[in-house]
């Protein structure tokens, strides 16, 4: 039974998912740019400089200190990477899901065993998840690359008020001005391997996890209703 809501509202689900997911994204992103922040600034972190015994965790977070909302810097920018990027290669992703099954399907290759069904349903999810997100990856390189120099410069001279903090679109045109169109895609190749192989590994294993348990779980109901309809008949 759904929850009545406290508005009345005409939207299509497909928008009202888009809505939802976004909202969850920007609190997800809330949550999580601290921690790129204390990341990418900890790898950056010269430990001969700063003390050799001293964690470059516990070093960034000494720069932190006085001015704790600083480790938000960059949620704009995060923001902006992950929303596109979600609505780019979901989309996509069933998409090519779809046109894969139906091309098996058109060849008559599809499995027929459960065993078969489940390597066919693992496969496609995770050849389909790849080549979304390498295309999402690719195309919102610009905002990873204007989001990793925002989040480094939170903990770089600006800290020290030496240099005014600037916002994702001066670094962005920054960037642009020094290095070009190259500047921007900048690791562009090794975002989009890696992204395929950890998409396409996570939702082909979640897939597979989920068709096997969908039929043991119809197996076990099988039976049990086999036991219930013997103990009926005696």
């Amino acid at each position: 039974m759904a929850l009545p809501l406290p508005f009345t509202h005409s939207l299509p689900v497909p928008i009202i998912h888009g809505i939802a997911s976004s909202i969850g994204e920007m609190v997800s992103c809330l949550m999580l740019t601290p921690a790129e922040v204390i990341k990418q600034n900890a790898q950056m972190v010269d430990r001969a400089q700063g003390g050799g015994k001293i964690m470059p965790v516990r070093q960034v977070l000494w720069k932190f200190k006085d001015r704790p909302w600083r480790l938000w810097s960059g949620y704009t920018a995060l923001v902006g990477r992950n929303l596109p990027m979600t609505g780019l290669q979901f989309p996509l992703f069933e998409y090519l899901r779809t046109r894969i099954l139906d091309w098996r399907r058109r060849k008559g290759v599809r499995g027929t065993g459960v065993r078969e069904q489940l390597v066919e349903r693992a496969g496609v999810t995770g050849v389909s998840a790849g080549l979304a997100g390498t295309v999402a990856s690719l195309v919102t390189t610009p905002i990873d690359v204007v989001k990793t120099r925002v989040m480094l410069d939170a903990g770089g001279e600006s800290m020290k008020g030496k240099e005014k903090k600037k916002g994702p679109l001066a670094v962005g045109r920054e960037i642009f001005v020094k290095e070009g169109v190259r500047g921007l895609f900048k690791g562009g190749a090794i975002r989009a391997g890696w992204t395929a192989i950890a998409v396409s590994l996570y939702l082909s294993i979640y897939e597979g996890g989920r068709f096997f348990l969908e039929n043991r779980r119809k197996d076990i109901e099988c039976v049990e209703r086999v036991k219930e309809d013997g103990d009926v008949v005696m």
